[in-house]
């Protein structure tokens, strides 16, 4: 069990630095490598944040929090398989229950059903961006649920973690 987990842990850190390498290229393309030291409230849409925070570190908690809703996805479909016996099924449930609500907000259901997936997790920058203002005219974001999400994701996958670990350790493999 230990090597599935490393393998499915490097295969989240693969896809995780896939899906960032076209953006990190685009940043790299249009401002230049000097750009990712700068001051993430330089953009507009980073207003928020903290002077402190540069633009790097924003990349590195979107990475940070793609990473971890691919682990949490992989090893949820591995203790699925481990409880329902068989990897076939494990996976038919895993994908339906993991990509629907995607899938239905990509169909046209809006109202919130994005927030039941892990759809603030790959677009944790986006949630760290200025969303509006508030009745006194006040910019807000909601920064708080990234943070959230990626706390929520990354205690789940630690739960999952030792589960399985202990699991198979009481059958002696």
């Amino acid at each position: 069990m230990q090597a599935k987990l490393r393998c499915s842990a490097f295969a989240a850190l693969l896809i995780a630095a896939g899906t960032a390498l076209p953006h990190i290229w685009q940043v790299l393309r249009d401002y230049g490598l000097p750009a990712m030291s700068a001051p993430a409230c330089s953009i507009r849409q980073f207003g928020l944040i903290p002077r402190a925070v540069t633009l790097s570190d924003v990349f590195l908690f979107w990475f940070l929090c793609r990473f971890a809703a691919c682990l949490c996805m992989g090893w949820a479909v591995l203790w699925l398989g481990h409880r329902l016996g068989e990897m076939l099924p494990a996976l038919f449930i895993g994908a339906s229950a993991l990509c629907l609500p995607a899938l239905l907000c990509l169909s046209g259901m809006k109202n919130g059903i994005e927030w039941l997936g892990f759809y603030p997790l790959f677009h944790a920058a986006s949630l760290l961006q200025i969303q509006g203002y508030n009745a006194l005219g006040n910019e807000y974001s909601y920064s708080g649920f990234a943070f959230f999400w990626l706390a929520a994701a990354l205690c789940f996958s630690w739960v999952l973690y030792w589960d399985l670990v202990y699991a198979y350790e009481c059958k002696g493999q």
